[in-house]
């Protein structure tokens, strides 16, 4: 007891003399304008707590300035702060703030591409990645400003990405194998164009063939394709009649049943000659009422029939042949293509004998379409001025006069368009109209 009386005592006065001792030290202006603890030392400190960093991002973005939004949510990512990662992720995605901190959001990219101890790499950002890498800017774009944006857009502005199409193929061929499906498609398809990669066609399709079975007809039909035409491999068109199959079978695709109908007509499929001749016809009919055929998908079925019922004993009638050319060519009037005029020349061949005037409004009509074609066409279907040519040359007894002025001018149109070289102005990254970056959906 007499313990604690003392140890309270001394406590007592060691406290009087404290404030005695305060009270006389004198106090400064510049002591009593200054805390002991400044701001700035705390919030240094609190720079390295991932909270902290992700409070003033939510607070910057529900003030709507995501450039300091995104500049904060990335400083919290980087202690793998999963809330932080996530608001990062759908920041990239709907582009906020990305122009204001594109290196930072490369970095992140970078770093959760990886894997990262027993983690697998984030698809997500193999994918984003994979896409910067090949040198699309659109990926800067916002989802709806997305699907409008192109790489020609982007390419009259600062370059936004990088061009590298061996990094874009890692990052896609990574995602590739953890499941993605346009990773899939576009590693197949980098490989079979040679874009990254040296080109090898049977590991692109070893790449597409899940996709393919999967029901995507669009895909099976690039498979039936490259077996069709031998592209930088062996042409096996019983092969690619299978895949042509499947894809009909999913969505009643119209080019798998052009390609299968002229398999068909041309003996690779079929029994006998008359049950080759009934599938053709059914599959260019079927093309022909297709919704989803291009014109010239449906000119070139109609100008098949058409010849069909020209030269099959079993389908000859003149009459029905005639239709089906003039829907060859009516098709071609909306939208000129090969085999409108292919048709156009059958109908004047058809008329020369007997009215060569007639044949010669055919052959004119065929021209004109043939002058809006490229030059690779114009010079499969010259036979366009041979033709004029020919028929200004002899002419025709009480219907057309011979005109040599007319036909060395067309003579002359012949040979000049003979004459050129066709560059092909062909675009490395797609295949038969099928871009090698765009999900064939």
């Amino acid at each position: 007891m007499k313990n604690v009386k003392l140890k309270s005592s001394v406590i007592a006065i060691a406290l009087s003399f404290s404030v005695s001792a305060l009270a006389e030290m004198p106090a400064t202006n510049e002591q009593a304008g200054k805390l002991p603890v400044s701001f700035e030392s705390v919030f240094e400190k609190s720079m390295n707590d991932p909270n902290v960093l992700f409070y003033y991002g939510d607070l910057a973005f529900q003030n709507g300035d995501f450039n300091s939004a995104l500049k904060w949510m990335l400083e919290a990512s980087r202690y793998d702060y999963e809330p932080a990662i996530e608001n990062v992720k759908h920041m990239v995605m709907f582009n906020q703030g990305t122009g204001a901190n594109r290196s930072g959001v490369v970095d992140f990219l970078s770093y959760y591409a990886q894997p990262r101890g027993g983690e697998s790499p984030d698809v997500f950002a193999q994918v984003y990645l994979a896409d910067y890498y090949r040198g699309d800017s659109c990926v800067w774009f916002s989802p709806e400003k997305r699907a409008d944006c192109t790489l020609a857009q982007t390419k009259q502005d600062e370059p936004k990405s990088a061009t590298d199409y061996e990094k874009s193929y890692f990052y896609f061929e990574g995602a590739a194998k953890q499941g993605d499906q346009r990773a899939k498609y576009v590693s197949g398809m980098m490989n079979i164009l040679g874009l990254g990669v040296p080109r090898n066609v049977p590991l692109g399709i070893n790449f597409l063939k899940p996709l393919a079975e999967e029901g995507q007809a669009n895909i099976a039909y690039i498979i039936g394709k490259i077996y069709q035409d031998g592209y930088w491999m062996v042409s096996d068109r019983e092969v690619a009649s299978n895949w042509f199959q499947k894809a009909i079978a999913y969505n009643q695709h119209p080019s798998s049943m052009l390609e299968m109908a002229k398999n068909y007509e041309s003996g690779v499929l079929g029994d006998s000659e008359s049950e080759r001749a009934a599938k053709a016809a059914s599959l260019y009919n079927q093309v022909l009422e297709s919704i989803s055929a291009t014109n010239e998908e449906k000119s070139e079925s109609a100008f098949r029939l058409g010849l069909m019922y020209t030269h099959y004993p079993q389908y000859r009638d003149q009459v029905k042949a005639l239709d089906f050319m003039e829907k060859a060519v009516a098709i071609s009037d909306a939208d000129p293509n090969e085999f409108g005029i292919k048709g156009l020349l059958w109908l004047g061949d058809r008329e020369a004998s007997t009215d060569l005037s007639k044949a010669v409004e055919f052959y004119l009509k065929a021209e004109k379409q043939l002058s809006m074609l490229p030059l690779n066409i114009q010079q499969r279907q010259a036979a366009v001025w041979q033709k004029l040519a020919n028929a200004h040359a002899t002419g025709q007894d009480g219907n057309m006069e011979r005109s040599k002025r007319d036909y060395a001018f067309f003579m002359n149109t012949y040979h000049r368009v003979m004459s050129k070289t066709f560059i092909p102005s062909k675009e490395k990254s797609t295949y038969r109209g099928f871009s090698a970056f765009t999900f064939p959906g």
